[in-house]
């Protein structure tokens, strides 16, 4: 069963059209789902930011027309918060013990900025990815990483 399948299937918690941060094709690509500056934000003003939950001033890329898109996607704002969101498993301490880690990543820095302040915390996906993984993945059998409710 593929995960688009098993979505589809699924009579849990995740309504009909979620998308869980972390979960589906983007979590088995093998490769980074969420990369700063992918979908990025450009405000009225011209403002541009890495993507909607990161429309905040700290996380200012670049204002067109002064700069250009490529300058935006290289500026020291973007970087520095790609080097945050690569390294962000590993400085969350309920993460960087989780066998999950590498499909979720932590869910999605900007809802963690919004909920915490902070993108070195995990988003509020976290019990939800590890429920639809483990249903997924280990036909519902706990993997040991759950912790007593």
């Amino acid at each position: 069963m593929t995960v688009t399948q098993y979505l589809d299937e699924y009579r849990g918690p995740v309504a009909a059209g979620l998308r869980v941060p972390g979960f589906g094709a983007d979590a088995l690509s093998g490769r980074r789902w969420c990369s700063p500056g992918q979908s990025p934000s450009i405000g009225p003003d011209g403002s541009v930011f890495p993507c909607l939950p990161f429309t905040r001033t700290p996380f200012l890329m670049g204002r067109m027309p002064k700069d250009t898109l490529e300058q935006a996607f290289h500026s020291k704002v973007v970087q520095d918060l790609r080097r945050k969101c690569q390294e962000r498993i590993d400085e969350i301490e309920e993460c960087s013990s989780c066998v999950w880690k590498h499909f979720c990543r932590a869910g999605c820095p900007g809802i963690a900025y919004h909920q915490h302040g902070s993108v070195t915390a995990k988003d509020c996906f976290c019990e939800l990815r590890k429920r639809l993984y483990t249903d997924l993945f280990l036909g519902g059998q706990d993997n040991g990483d759950r912790r007593p409710e």
